[in-house]
């Protein structure tokens, strides 16, 4: 087995590097975008404190309770990615679940997406301890 050890690794084209395996055949791609926040902090465009940590995110907007739109830094070249979400909910009582949006906000575009937490019990918009989305496609 050898080990690549480098501190950058650049694709010859505007596209990002594939992995590929000995007969050529694709394995996998990058992560294009990610972020975890805190669905109870402040999120606005201007403060973006409840951020925890992110790459290719421009912003996370607080729309409402339990309602967030993420903005990419840099768009995507479609909006057919898929995104996984995973949320925490603020406590043990107040089980929590996110979707991509819900039928009255936007569907995704190149440049953002939605997110919507809802209490499972009910059903009911809740804003959550941990949210977390990451991206994949192409780019």
């Amino acid at each position: 087995m050898s080990t690549l050890s480098v501190g950058t690794i650049k694709s010859i084209s505007s596209a990002s590097p594939v992995f590929k395996n000995v007969s050529g055949t694709e394995k996998g791609q990058l992560c294009l975008a990610w972020v975890n926040f805190n669905g109870e902090g402040t999120l606005t465009s201007s403060d973006q404190s409840g951020v925890r940590d992110s790459f290719n995110i421009s912003s996370v907007i607080d729309e409402g309770a339990g309602k967030y739109t993420v903005n990419f830094s840099t768009a995507m070249l479609n909006a057919n990615y898929c995104v996984c979400l995973g949320v925490k909910a603020k406590d043990s009582s107040n089980r929590t679940y996110a979707t991509l949006g819900d039928s009255n906000q936007n569907d995704p575009s190149t440049t953002a997406f939605q997110i919507l937490t809802e209490r499972t019990s009910t059903g009911s918009d809740t804003d959550a301890k941990y949210v977390m989305a990451s991206v994949f496609g192409d780019s």
